[in-house]
This record gives structure tokens, C-alpha cells and sequence, in this order.
């Protein structure tokens, strides 16, 4: 006989796995907020927006159903000067109709961006057809202001072949 307690921990843990996984999605919990993100702000005085390039890989070597969503955000100064070495991205979600992407930033290392570039990728993202639009927000900051939201909207999930 299973114990009242085994049927409970086991769904629990398995719906608490299921959400830490990168290549899950959950609703958006916070909808509102995300789309009402700028796609322009000021930190410290300097204009910033944001360039994505989101892709899936369906090269030979993949998977029939091609690999996971990569997305790659590009956080650029308006007057083209140094970024702060405290500029940061501490978060990047993707959303996608109701659905959203969390997106844990690697720590891969990247070739060099120009120096008013902070760029970040997310990889092992969801399945999402390529062709579709998304929107891309991330929250950065820096020391001397508080954490702030960008968004691109629209941004189209390409594919390489």
C-alpha cells in the first residue's frame, strides 16, 4: 500500500522539476508588466535598446524536430561610448503568446562586442516554431540606478539549415 505522503512529494517534485528545466515555459505571471516594458530606457544618463537574434538549429546533425530555442540580446548605447563595467542583465525572458520563457543566461564565453554592446545568450529554450514573433525582455542595471525592463517586440524565432 502507497502511503498518503508518496502521492503527494512525488507530483511535487515532478511539477517543481518540470519548472526549473530550461527548456520549459510556464504562463506569463506577469503579462502586464512585460508589455508595458520601454524599448528605449536611461541609465545613468545613457540611452539604451535592445537587438535579439533568436534562432533554432535544424542543421543534419540535429534532432528531426531540430534543437531548443537560442536567444542571443544585445543591450546598445545610443551614443555608440563605452558601456559601464557595472552595466549587467540580470534577467531575459521571451514570450510567446501567453507562454514564457525564462531564460537563464549563460556564462559561455563570447567573442568581443563593440564596447558599447553588452550582449548575453540563453540556450536550451522551448521547441517554438521557427516564423513566429516573440517579444524579448530583459531587466538591467547597473550600480547607480535601480533595475529596469527592455524590451524588443516582435522578433522573429529564425532557423538554420
Amino acid at each position: 500500500m502507497i502511503k498518503p505522503i508518496n502521492i503527494v512529494i512525488v507530483p511535487s517534485v515532478a511539477l517543481l522539476y518540470s519548472a526549473c528545466s530550461s527548456g520549459t515555459t510556464q504562463p506569463d505571471a506577469d503579462p502586464v508588466a512585460r508589455k508595458a516594458a520601454p524599448e528605449n530606457v536611461s541609465i545613468a544618463g545613457r540611452q539604451y535598446y535592445l537587438e535579439t537574434d533568436l534562432w533554432r538549429d535544424f542543421m543534419p546533425i540535429s534532432p528531426p524536430d531540430g534543437k531548443p530555442l537560442i536567444a542571443l540580446a544585445h543591450i546598445i548605447a545610443t551614443d555608440s561610448s563605452e558601456n559601464s563595467l557595472t552595466l549587467t542583465v540580470k534577467q531575459m525572458w521571451v514570450v510567446y503568446g501567453r507562454q514564457v520563457w525564462n531564460a537563464p543566461l549563460s556564462a559561455e564565453s563570447r567573442p568581443p562586442t563593440p564596447p558599447y554592446v553588452l550582449e548575453v545568450i540563453a540556450r536550451d529554450g522551448p521547441k517554438w516554431s521557427p516564423g513566429v514573433e516573440v517579444d524579448v525582455i530583459v531587466e538591467i542595471a547597473d550600480n547607480t540606478s535601480p533595475a529596469q525592463l527592455l524590451r524588443a517586440s516582435k522578433q522573429m524565432i529564425f532557423r538554420t539549415d
